[in-house]
């Protein structure tokens, strides 16, 4: 049996009723039947998903310059502030010992800002593709959500907007 919806409201109704139970409104032959998922829907649905991949790209664009710029800034104030000459000036005293300790810490401090700043540089060209609506950008958002996803909570927001909107169908037909 096919299901018959109000013109009016969209209530799903008996195919006899001449008026709906729930909006009251007059139901005939000779209107169209209110479909829920009418021709129109696809066409909201693709504009709907422009727009939150346009959303993405901006937002992704965003946190790539910012994480840059972070990048930028933090590690040469880092490396001066975990030197030995800028310790021993503020009257600390340096062991042997202490400066191999720093030198490890700058070490890994530089390799876990490389990783960051990698990461800037993937969230600018993601935003950047996804922006120009190229299929490639949808690679590059997907690496920065998973990276993303260690930033709690708002990169894991992020992250989870991103999966949404990369895994629509309609995805697929905006982007290039």
């Amino acid at each position: 049996m096919e299901k018959v919806f109000c013109t009016n409201c969209g209530t799903e109704i008996n195919t006899n009723d001449k008026f709906c139970p729930s909006c009251g409104g007059p139901q005939g032959v000779d209107k169209p039947i209110y479909q829920p998922y009418s021709t129109s829907q696809p066409m909201y649905a693709l504009e709907q998903t422009r727009q939150h991949i346009k959303i993405l790209g901006m937002v992704e664009l965003a946190f790539g310059i910012i994480t840059i710029v972070i990048v930028c800034i933090a590690i040469p104030i880092l490396s001066i502030v975990l030197s030995p000459e800028f310790l021993q000036s503020a009257g600390e005293e340096i062991s042997p010992d202490r400066e191999s300790v720093l030198s490890m810490v700058r070490f890994i401090l530089g390799v876990i800002f490389v990783f960051i700043g990698f990461s800037g540089i993937i969230d600018i060209i993601g935003g950047t593709l996804l922006l120009r609506k190229k299929k490639s950008g949808k690679i590059f958002t997907y690496i920065s959500a998973v990276f993303s996803l260690l930033n709690i909570p708002i990169g894991t927001i992020y992250a989870v907007g991103a999966f949404w909107v990369l895994t629509k169908p309609e995805t697929d037909h905006i982007l290039e």
